[in-house]
């Protein structure tokens, strides 16, 4: 793995550019615009589930390229009406579903391709369109199958590797304004849980409480943090609260293994 602080190693960069290019040969991005993008994706690391060419292409449809929407036409969006038949048998559904994923993808302030940053390209778009597929089914008041539901799920987890990079970093920043919006004591109070790994008698001796009063604050700490990240999250990547889902899940699992770091980092004064 490479790390990548500033710029792309040239060596790297070269063989990004040159899987992109032989990938999608009339498409065409200017290289320090995909170069940029390609930092923007990998965050603070390089690694084997960087695709140059799947990104190459998100990064040119997002630019409004007519040659790369053709090309993600052809190679992504027309093989997913076989892959919603398992949720659904009705066409016309099918269509809408997919025509609602063109728009969520490519129009807008924040078009969702600007969201594809690592991982499977293709995986990706199918987990978006299956949730896609059951929202309109569920909000036609259209029964779903448990195996429709189970299907969903199978994709879902497969690719929950792909949704923890993508949403990573805004997790983090999350957490950590979140962190910061807090009461100083409260802070201190988690760092001693967390971080320091003293118990709730230790942490009543400090602040003069009951253990059963320490629980519940730290209880009521925890409580406050999770919404107010699952707020700053809904209002930062500006997407609806159903295709929150997932992602407030993940951040469920999060929190419990940020809190040590993020609060060893923040040491109030």
């Amino acid at each position: 793995m490479i790390r990548c602080l500033d710029v792309i190693a040239p060596e790297l960069a070269t063989i990004a550019l040159a899987s992109a290019h032989a990938a999608w040969p009339d498409v065409v991005v200017l290289d320090p615009v995909f170069l940029a993008h390609v930092e923007r994706c990998a965050g603070d690391q390089l690694g084997s589930d960087l695709d140059f060419p799947a990104i190459y292409l998100a990064c040119a449809c997002i630019h409004g390229d007519a040659k790369a929407l053709a090309a993600f036409e052809a190679a992504y969006l027309a093989d997913l009406p076989k892959i919603l038949a398992r949720i659904t048998r009705e066409p016309a559904l099918v269509d809408e579903v997919v025509q609602q994923l063109r728009i969520k993808l490519f129009v807008g302030d924040r078009p969702a391709i600007e969201r594809y940053l690592r991982g499977s390209l293709g995986a990706w778009l199918r987990v978006i369109a299956s949730r896609l597929a059951i929202d309109l089914l569920r909000q036609r008041d259209r029964p779903v199958a448990d195996q429709e539901l189970e299907l969903a799920s199978l994709a879902e987890t497969a690719d929950h590797a792909l949704l923890a990079a993508e949403y990573r970093a805004p997790v983090e920043a999350a957490f950590a304004a979140a962190l910061a919006a807090l009461e100083p004591v409260d802070r201190s109070m988690l760092r001693l849980c967390f971080v320091d790994g003293v118990g709730l008698e230790g942490i009543g001796r400090i602040y003069q409480l009951s253990k059963s009063a320490v629980s519940r604050r730290l209880a009521r700490c925890r409580s406050i943090l999770l919404a107010d990240v699952k707020h700053r999250l809904g209002a930062t990547l500006g997407i609806a609260p159903s295709e929150l889902h997932s992602l407030l899940r993940q951040v469920q699992s999060t929190l419990h293994l940020s809190l040590p770091r993020l609060l060893a980092t923040r040491r109030d004064a």
